[in-house]
């Protein structure tokens, strides 16, 4: 591959409505092209990912190649994914000759071994969707090979309860945090993206934890109890785990306070680590 070089984007909206007159794109929705016209807010994120010369990043939804672009100036190789056939086309011209590959693929479905280096590890970047952006960062976290750090653009409101504690655990909380140790970095308005999305936005920082907390083989059956507790996460703990897991109430409360929680608990007020411990000491029905 050629010795790397930087392309240079301007942002703005002007110059971001013009790109995409010219490509004849109309931001879709659906796809939540949401396009980053702040520099500060690009610098800020890969700040935060922090990547090294050497370092290979996979890119998710590069769009106009804004963050792409301080990516290549920083890190050592760049594969960028984006859906988008029309923007995947144009940035490969864009890059033509840099560091940077692009792949025209969906980041929930494309086979792993179309992106990932052939060894060592990775860091992971992108702006990502609100429709489907918590769905690629399970994907990722639960690849054979998942990445170093995590650092992207995601709805507030996703972020926070991916870096929740109790007492506003979630289902996602708890499945983000048992590969990863998750941070909100910084939050992002509106005014940063053009089009304006109706909602605030958050760049999240997920470091990979470097021991496992739970077999593989084991998490489907730790899950199945984790959605029994949070089916209907307002009602007491006991109610829910014994509707849930179609276990006797008394054998759950027995349980509960074995493991020093009381049966009166919400789902929400229960952290990563006693969820674990409940699932390891749970009753066989």
């Amino acid at each position: 591959m050629s010795d790397k070089r930087s392309v240079d984007h301007p942002v703005s909206a002007q110059t971001i409505s013009a790109a995409l007159n010219r490509l004849n794109i109309r931001p879709s929705k659906g796809r939540g092209q949401n396009f980053l016209v702040s520099q500060s807010v690009v610098k800020r994120t890969v700040d935060a990912l922090n990547p090294a010369p050497t370092d290979f990043v996979v890119e998710v939804g590069p769009g106009l190649g804004i963050l792409t672009s301080e990516l290549a100036k920083r890190a050592g190789q760049v594969v960028a994914i984006e859906i988008d056939e029309r923007l995947a086309l144009h940035l490969s011209f864009e890059y033509a000759g840099s560091m940077v590959t692009l792949l025209p693929a969906d980041a929930l479905t494309v086979e792993s071994d179309a992106f990932l280096p052939e060894r060592g590890d990775y860091l992971f970047a992108g702006n990502l969707p609100y429709s489907v952006g918590s769905a690629i960062v399970r994907r990722f976290l639960e690849l054979p090979r998942p990445p170093r750090r995590m650092v992207f653009m995601i709805q507030k409101e996703v972020a926070e309860r991916m870096a929740a504690s109790p007492p506003k655990m979630s289902v996602l909380g708890i499945s983000v945090q048992l590969y990863s140790h998750a941070v909100i970095a910084f939050d992002v308005p509106p005014s940063a993206f053009k089009p304006r999305p109706n909602v605030d936005s958050s760049v999240v920082v997920l470091n990979r934890r470097h021991v496992e907390l739970l077999p593989q083989q084991e998490r489907e059956d730790f899950f199945r109890v984790v959605h029994a507790g949070f089916h209907q996460k307002r009602k007491q703990l006991v109610n829910t785990l014994s509707t849930g897991l179609d276990l006797p109430k008394s054998a759950v409360a027995g349980w509960l306070q074995d493991a020093g929680v009381s049966p009166a608990q919400r789902a929400e007020s229960i952290d990563l680590v006693t969820w674990i411990a409940l699932y390891k000491s749970r009753p066989l029905p």
